[in-house]
């Protein structure tokens, strides 16, 4: 456990350093490419795996049929996937995108693996393998004043340790780990398109924000939106991540004790999520002050509202991992069209207060993320008393 954490927090810690110093050494366009290559790593994945890497934590007797499906039919999707985010203009290259795609889903699949089957691990390495190297690599470049496509480097790493991962996959595979009893592809198909539609979602509400920034107004915008997401609101993944790591698999196994906590504690993870909000708002702020990054002065509005997000994501761990393993197919459309009604709702919200040039476009975008981070925690526990009370 100490090797995992010490992986996981390495992990973390390297990718935020990352930022730091691209926020402070590089100018608004490379800060700003830098934010959009972050945001497509976590979104053009997801549509590849069509939520067969979240089934594999949810049915780990069709782990061996669930691999297959994945090695299949993620090339395929990552064509039109990487094809869609070149056209809408992001990243340099056609190659560049559909290749990211790639490395995006094989890196999620890896991890969901090996956390399916209890190795922490080496679901860590797959997961934050990259993210130290990428680290390594961009103090390289900085201190040989190197110039190099940050897109093109991010792709070639997350491909070396795609590799690696294979490696570990040859030498555990699922029959080493679990009886295998694969569920019919119907079924496995049938949950995992439910839990794209939400993990779809969920990227958005964590990721598009930036690329909204990046596409309606100006590099230095763009920069100036993920430098403070860096120091106010990219840390709080920092026990939120690993929080969700454990929980899946634990919950699954533990219901009746999770739901008695729920019941009888709940008004503590309120608390600790407020706290450290806090917390990581603090550290932001000295860390602003210490590093002086180039975007100026921070943004106290910025730093209110992502506050508020701090706690709506610290939040949202607990119902997502409830909701993730216990949910039926029909339950998944409730939190889906719920979710749609959001992400609806909000996009009316940030056209309306657009058009009408009511307040800057970073203010309009962090609020509108506040909204639906809000009203997704809300939707999520409310789901999870629906599920509760149907396994009564």
């Amino acid at each position: 456990m100490l090797r995992t954490s010490l992986i996981y927090l390495s992990g973390l810690a390297s990718l935020l350093l990352a930022d730091v110093l691209i926020t402070k050494a590089l100018p608004a366009e490379s800060i700003a490419r830098w934010a959009e290559v972050r945001a497509l790593v976590g979104i053009s994945g997801v549509v590849c795996l069509v939520g067969l890497e979240q089934v594999l934590v949810r049915s780990r007797q069709s782990s061996s049929l669930l691999l297959r499906l994945i090695a299949l039919q993620v090339p395929v999707l990552a064509l039109g996937v990487g094809t869609l985010v070149w056209w809408l203009g992001f990243l340099g290259h056609w190659a560049t995108a559909v290749l990211l795609a790639m490395a995006s889903a094989g890196t999620m699949a890896f991890l969901q693996y090996f956390r399916s089957h209890h190795q922490r691990l080496r679901a860590q390495i797959a997961e934050q393998g990259w993210k130290i190297l990428i680290f390594i690599a961009i103090l390289l470049l900085i201190l040989t004043d190197t110039q190099l496509p940050l897109d093109t480097l991010v792709v070639a790493i997350m491909l070396l340790m795609m590799g690696f991962s294979t490696v570990m996959l040859w030498r555990l595979p699922p029959s080493h780990l679990f009886p295998q009893a694969s569920e019919p592809p119907s079924a496995l198909y049938a949950i995992g398109v439910r839990f794209m539609v939400t993990s779809l979602l969920l990227a958005l509400a964590v990721y598009a924000e930036q690329l909204v920034v990046n596409g309606l107004g100006t590099a230095e915008e763009g920069a100036s939106y993920f430098t403070h997401a860096t120091f106010f609101l990219f840390p709080i993944s920092l026990a939120n991540g690993y929080l969700a790591f454990l929980i899946g698999p634990w919950v699954r196994d533990n219901h009746d004790q999770f739901m008695s906590f729920l019941r009888s504690r709940g008004w503590l993870i309120g608390f600790g999520a407020v706290a450290y909000a806090a917390v990581v708002h603090g550290i932001g702020w000295v860390g602003w002050t210490i590093i002086s990054p180039a975007a100026g002065e921070s943004d106290p509005i910025l730093r209110v509202v992502f506050f508020l997000v701090c706690i709506a994501r610290t939040l949202y761990t607990f119902p997502s991992a409830y909701v993730g393993v216990f949910g039926q197919p029909h339950q998944h459309d409730l939190l889906i069209i719920g979710q749609l009604a959001i992400l609806t709702a909000v996009a009316a919200g940030f056209f309306f207060m657009y058009q009408g040039s009511i307040v800057q476009l970073v203010y309009i975008v962090a609020i509108m993320s506040a909204a639906n981070w809000v009203l997704r925690t809300a939707l999520g526990f409310g789901v999870l008393n629906v599920i509760a009370k149907s396994r009564i």
